[in-house]
């Protein structure tokens, strides 16, 4: 998990300088990071519907 906190670290400022030395552009940086936080959020939602207990839906408890 740290390492994984680390790569960020390492990874977004270095995206974000480069996009911005592509486009031209400070914000280009910007909405890269809210597009990586969104598709976060989606994938996280994705995630958590894939582990319910089906059993626990239709309330038998077995």
């Amino acid at each position: 998990m740290n390492t994984i906190g680390l790569f960020g670290g390492f990874l977004g400022p270095y995206v974000m300088g480069l996009l911005e030395e592509i486009t031209g552009n400070k914000m280009s940086g910007l909405w890269f990071i809210v597009a990586m936080c969104v598709m976060g959020a989606l994938l996280t939602l994705k995630l958590r519907r894939g582990t319910e207990d089906p059993s626990a839906a239709n309330g038998s408890g077995h």
